[in-house]
């Protein structure tokens, strides 16, 4: 991954880490700032869609059973994923970060200093990485088309060009080189899954609000 690439990804990470610390603050229990409780449910939900998305086609071709009969089953795969990819489904490995700079700014950009009171690092560092995800659509995108889509593509350009050889072993191997080239991106996808679960079940309860997107 490109350091750009790098970058977006460490926004998601900064974001869960101060979400997570802000989740445990007494304060967010209180009525008048239920308000914050709902957006930062409502960021962390767009992001965990994202990237549920994203894990699910990378899933889809990293977990694939290359039986001596599969040859179908893949081809069917690889239709239905470049019927998506031609269409508006991968916009939703993206969430827009207009959108999170929207949400930010309703409520929780204003009430920081109330929030944290006694603490202007911690303050500051909410908001860098609010910031960070509220202007990370250029790398967000280089990272979805380079690395996610980017490297589907050659693994499956590989893999159908040794089954139409009748390589079936061609194409597991070509699987096990993308399952170890990926293995960062995966091991990071996961991470988030678990990071971002946490946060919607924590703001979900201090918001009262059922764990569902709306």
């Amino acid at each position: 991954m490109s350091d750009d690439e790098i970058r977006a990804l460490d926004s998601i990470d900064l974001f869960i880490k101060h979400a997570t610390r802000m989740a445990k603050l007494p304060i967010l229990a209180e009525p008048e700032y239920q308000p914050i409780a709902i957006d930062l449910l409502e960021i962390a939900q767009k992001l965990m869609i994202s990237n549920e998305n994203m894990a699910r086609w990378l899933n889809a071709f990293l977990l694939f059973d290359f039986t001596p009969d599969a040859g179908g089953a893949f081809r069917k795969l690889v239709g239905e994923y470049r019927t998506t990819k031609a269409g508006p489904g991968f916009h939703d490995m993206k969430f827009r970060c207009g959108d999170i700079w929207t949400i930010y700014h309703r409520n929780i950009h204003s009430k920081l200093p109330e929030l944290l009171p006694n603490d202007n690092a911690a303050a500051n560092a909410v908001r860098h990485a609010l910031d960070e995800l509220s202007n990370a659509d250029d790398d967000l995108v280089a990272f979805i088309y380079d690395t996610v889509i980017g490297g589907i593509d050659h693994f499956v350009d590989t893999a159908e060009d040794r089954l139409d050889q009748g390589d079936i072993n061609g194409a597991e191997a070509a699987r096990l080189r993308f399952k170890a080239d990926a293995r960062n991106l995966s091991t990071r996808l996961v991470s988030f899954a678990g990071g971002l679960a946490d946060l919607v079940l924590a703001y979900a309860r201090l918001a009262d609000r059922p764990v569902t997107s709306t």
